[in-house]
């Protein structure tokens, strides 16, 4: 039997349960999306609405990662997702039910706080479904099909809704996560996780501190997590200014934005693709400097342009580069720490990637007000070309992916 390829960790069973799960429950978050976008644009016409609808997406992530961390770390994590799943099943049903912009941030808020368990338990499950030599391959796959999603889903919700309206979205959204749970209750997998007795069990502050002194202690571990704050700088500069790229530097409107958008979701799948054909062959430590060398040469070559053609060209790779480093960066997690620890580390990993992503959002909207777009992209293109050199100086021997070494 083959173990590498894109598809090959489709061969084990519990990870294509778990995969056809994904697929179609990320399909409908995108609906949902669209649906809840336009609801709230149409109930109160304000962009300042908007941003709050956003606001309530990303706030529990920033402050309850780390706390869901710890519990998907004492919870069966199979367990976790179903119980998720069913709880947002549920919350979505309520969207039809209100014509008050409070009430639905409200419902926001509590669906993204439930979410907020929902990817370390799936990231620290997926060593448990799918043979090590398959790990880079099945996260390969994992991101392929999130990045499908983000190309199709939106295009999903917009018929939708102009055919049958918002309630049809969000029923839709729904069903998705109905699937998904009996897709993951069909797993064989138990989902469960060694804990001490409870006479002798830490306390949830204490599992938090153990968390925080892993990811300091361990090389590895720090290495690609300020790996992933040199993409943040990059990715969360750019994606923020990239309406401002399209009307001022490139001097179209929405339909270029769009363009934008959709050629660096196509980058991303091709950066997903690549990842699990050639990642294994490769080595998961040469995908670093990899992808740094797309991100910086592509933020460099937008930084000098003013036409569409050579915008797209630098959209798609900046999508390649930054799929590739989070393929990476993924599997070097769950090589390197031990199961017990999973939830809490991609948890602090989830927060802190939003941490910087938001305030380089805020850095570059800030700078660009006041100068052009032009140095931030240089400054930009810099960083991640200088972590180029520092990625192989990082992870410059294999074995610091392994979990025994120090």
């Amino acid at each position: 039997m083959t173990t590498s390829g894109l598809l090959a960790p489709l061969r084990e069973r519990d990870f294509a349960r778990l995969w056809a799960g994904q697929i179609v429950s990320n399909s409908g978050d995108w609906v949902n999306y669209v649906a809840l976008t336009s609801l709230v644009w149409h109930l109160t016409g304000s962009a300042w609405m908007l941003a709050a609808l956003r606001a309530c997406h990303a706030v529990p992530f920033l402050l309850l990662s780390p706390f869901s961390g710890v519990l998907v770390d004492r919870w069966n994590r199979r367990t976790t997702l179903i119980v998720v799943d069913l709880l947002r099943a549920g919350l979505v049903l309520l969207f039809p039910l209100v014509h008050d912009v409070t009430a639905i941030l409200l419902i926001t808020l509590a669906f993204n706080i439930v979410s907020t368990f929902y990817a370390p338990a799936k990231n620290a499950l997926i060593p448990r479904v799918v043979s090590q030599d398959r790990l880079l391959s099945a996260n390969s796959l994992s991101s392929t099909t999130s990045n499908m999603a983000m190309i199709l889903g939106p295009a999903l919700g917009g018929i939708l809704l102009a055919a049958s309206g918002t309630t049809a979205a969000f029923l839709f959204d729904s069903t998705t996560f109905l699937f998904s749970v009996a897709a993951v209750a069909s797993m064989s997998v138990s989902g469960s996780i060694k804990r001490k007795a409870a006479a002798t069990r830490p306390s949830a502050w204490q599992d938090l501190s153990e968390g925080f002194r892993f990811v300091a202690s361990r090389s590895a571990v720090r290495a690609v997590l300020l790996m992933e704050l040199a993409l943040a700088a990059g990715w969360g500069s750019v994606n923020v200014i990239a309406v401002v790229i399209a009307e001022k530097v490139l001097g179209g409107g929405s339909a270029e934005y769009g363009l934008l958008l959709t050629a660096t979701g196509v980058g991303a799948l091709g950066g997903a693709l690549f990842a699990g054909a050639k990642g294994q062959q490769l080595g998961i430590w040469r995908l670093f400097p990899l992808g740094f060398t797309l991100l910086g040469s592509a933020i460099a070559l937008l930084a000098g342009s003013s036409v569409l053609f050579a915008a797209l060209i630098a959209f798609f790779f900046m999508g390649t580069g930054r799929i590739v480093i989070d393929v990476a960066s993924v599997t070097t997690y769950q090589k390197a720490v031990p199961d017990a620890l999973l939830g809490r580390v991609f948890a602090l990993r989830h927060m802190v990637t939003h941490v910087a992503i938001l305030t380089f959002n805020q850095l570059a909207g800030f700078f660009t007000d006041a100068a052009s777009v032009t140095p931030i992209l240089a400054a930009a293109a810099a960083i991640q070309l200088v972590f180029v050199p520092l990625s192989l100086l990082f992870l410059a021997k294999p074995r610091a992916l392994d979990p025994d070494s120090s």
